[in-house]
């Protein structure tokens, strides 16, 4: 496993406990010191609902660099791409910032 991997995969855990829990504004203050590849990476191997919220928590700009980095399969999924055209971290929705 590379250190890349074992990164995204500790922030996936704590970030799907974070986000189980109701507790956004802990998974925000965790998603920011994470690069997009890893935050990639790790939302992307959470369950769909958990990555529609998880992308609601991302300042916009940071959404769309972190979709990028998503699997092929994942960034095709309509999860992603709705949580984007919702516009992601622009305020909106049922997510408290």
């Amino acid at each position: 496993m590379s250190e890349a991997s074992a990164v995204a995969e500790v922030v996936a855990d704590q970030l799907e406990a974070l986000l189980k829990a109701t507790n956004y504004d802990g998974a925000k203050l965790l998603l920011q010191p994470v690069q997009p590849v890893d935050a990639a990476e790790a939302i992307g191997s959470l369950p769909r609902t958990l990555q529609a919220l998880a992308f609601r928590l991302l300042p916009k700009d940071e959404a769309i660099e972190v979709y990028e980095y998503l699997e092929p399969h994942r960034a095709a999924e309509p999860v992603g791409a709705a949580a984007l055209r919702r516009g992601v971290g622009a305020g909106g929705g049922d997510v408290p910032r």
